[in-house]
């Protein structure tokens, strides 16, 4: 019988900027799971959405987005909210067995899922793109 992972501590939890994504059901299931690790953040249906909320005062260390949005690709998405905000950790998701991932897919801040992604993957992803935090 498999044990559920703790919750994030509140020293723990990722701000994300996420999911990032058009079809309704993934981003509501996608919420639950980020909420179910512990962390906060953002849901949007298109980029301009993202980079309006990346264009903010909020603190965010992840963007999490499908990489073939209606209104942006993942390369030009990534693109312009690094223009906001340089050196933002990036986790995309697909659904395509390969993708074309541009410059952006050299970066060592960028991590890619493909779709269908467990839980444990999206996990795996922001661990290594977030700091370790100190537990007071």
């Amino acid at each position: 019988m498999q044990t559920r992972p703790r919750p994030a501590t509140r020293d723990e939890i990722v701000k994300i900027a996420g999911p990032l994504e058009d079809e309704v059901l993934l981003r509501l299931s996608v919420m639950d799971v980020r909420e179910d690790m512990g962390h906060e953040g953002l849901a949007d249906a298109n980029a301009r959405q993202a980079l309006a909320h990346l264009d903010g005062p909020e603190h965010i260390d992840v963007m999490l987005a499908d990489f073939g949005l209606a209104d942006m690709n993942g390369d030009a998405l990534a693109r312009e909210a690094r223009k906001m905000r340089p050196g933002l950790a990036i986790v995309f998701a697909s659904g395509r067995a390969l993708f074309d991932a541009g410059d952006i897919g050299r970066d060592v801040r960028v991590r890619y899922l493909s779709k269908p992604y467990r839980r444990e993957d999206l996990e795996r992803a922001l661990a290594a793109l977030t700091p370790e935090t100190d537990a007071a």
